[in-house]
């Protein structure tokens, strides 16, 4: 049974995000945040398995269906990551307003030319010509 406080909170405008990690992924845990007032509980996906945010969804919604809440599931997806290869003398400052070249040859970064390692071509990385600027 949900108390008249309880009640109160859920009609709130303000929303209760807690990011889920290794400190919070118990079972247990969860039930006491749920029952505590979060309202949406992150999977950041840059971290952990797949596994492992399957295990905390299901967590998550067990812990709803036991509280009689609903809760939301935010999942965190990876932003694009092009990895950068070695320069010649170190780190690199960008210039606004500066040409740079970005390429999977193998050689030395200067300034203007930036190597990277990507291999395939994904959607951010093919259309970054026209979208950088």
């Amino acid at each position: 049974m949900i108390g008249a406080n309880r009640i109160a909170i859920r009609k709130r405008r303000t929303k209760i995000v807690a990011t889920l990690g290794p400190a919070s992924l118990m079972p247990g845990v969860i039930e006491q945040l749920v029952t505590a007032g979060v309202d949406v509980f992150r999977l950041n996906f840059s971290h952990g398995t797949h596994e492992m945010h399957a295990e905390a969804y299901a967590a998550v919604r067990a812990a709803s269906a036991k509280a009689g809440l609903h809760v939301a599931v935010l999942a965190d997806l990876c932003g694009p990551k092009i990895r950068v290869g070695r320069f010649a003398d170190g780190p690199i400052t960008l210039i606004e307003g500066t040409e740079v070249v970005v390429t999977v040859r193998e050689v030395s970064g200067t300034a203007t030319l930036i190597p990277s390692s990507i291999t395939r071509c994904t959607s951010t990385w093919c259309r970054l010509p026209a979208v950088a600027r």
